[in-house]
Parts: structure tokens; sequence; C-alpha cells
């Protein structure tokens, strides 16, 4: 096991889950970079001593299928199951369709936001040449002989 000296003197060392997830990733032949990049997962995770999360363990299990549940938590059985039971995901985030429509909607609400502040303009800018006019009316000589 690959471990380090803590502060207090006792070797402080790797998950033996992110051990097992490193080695299926080398046995893969995936490099660490289309690894991160592929499940989510943000870099130095599976190096770090800390513990493992639950969002890792179901972004690798989401885009690694094949893994065997048993031999990840427990060591157990073999690495890869021969009879996957569980269908792969469709899309990376599970809900895209979800966010593809939110998205539309935020599309059409800014779009729409932007044809108000358009026309909100317009009227700034014909009520200031109103006010404009007004103000060279009551300036006007003609107004002046009249006062």
């Amino acid at each position: 096991m690959i471990g380090s000296e803590s502060h207090s003197g006792h070797t402080q060392n790797i998950s033996p889950i992110k051990e097992r997830i490193l080695a299926f990733v080398d046995i893969q032949g995936i490099s660490k970079r289309v690894f991160y990049s592929k499940t989510g997962i943000s870099r130095g995770t599976l190096e770090s001593k800390t513990g493992i999360t639950e969002e890792t363990l179901a972004k690798f299990i989401a885009i690694f299928p094949q893994i065997n549940i048993s031999w990840l938590l427990l060591g157990k059985g073999e690495m890869v199951e021969n009879n996957i039971k569980r269908a792969p995901p469709k899309d990376k985030c599970g809900n895209c369709e979800v966010l593809e429509a939110r998205l539309k909607d935020s599309e059409l609400i800014i779009s729409a936001l932007k044809s108000t502040v358009e026309a909100k303009d317009e009227l700034i800018a014909m009520l200031k040449q109103k006010a404009s006019d007004q103000d060279n009316i009551e300036t006007s000589p003609e107004k002046r002989k009249i006062a």
C-alpha cells in the first residue's frame, strides 16, 4: 500500500477502494487524465489520503458499470462482472433532458427580457427627445416674448 507519515507518526494509507479503482484504471489502460475527465471526478481525488465519497463512487460506477461492486467495495470476487445486470447510463449526467429543457426555458426568458429592455430603451429615448423638445419650446425666443 502507498502510505505517508502523518504528524502523529502513524502511516496514513490510501483507501483500499481507491487502490482498487486505480488498479482498474491501470488494467484498462486508461490515463488518469482521461479517467478524471470521463468520470467528472476531481483530479487527484484517488491519490489523496482522504476517504472516498459516495458521489465519487457513484460517478465511477455510472461510467464503468462492468465493475464488480463486491470487488470494488470488499475486494472479493473478480474485478469485472461477466454478466452486467446494470444498464449503462444513457448520458453522463443522468438528467440531461431536464437540464436541457431548463436551459431552453432560460434562453426563452432571456430573449423575452432582452426584447423588453430594448423596448424600454426605445421608450426612454423617445421620452428624452420629447423632454428635450419641450425644453426647446420653453426657451425659444417666441416663448420669452409671451411671458
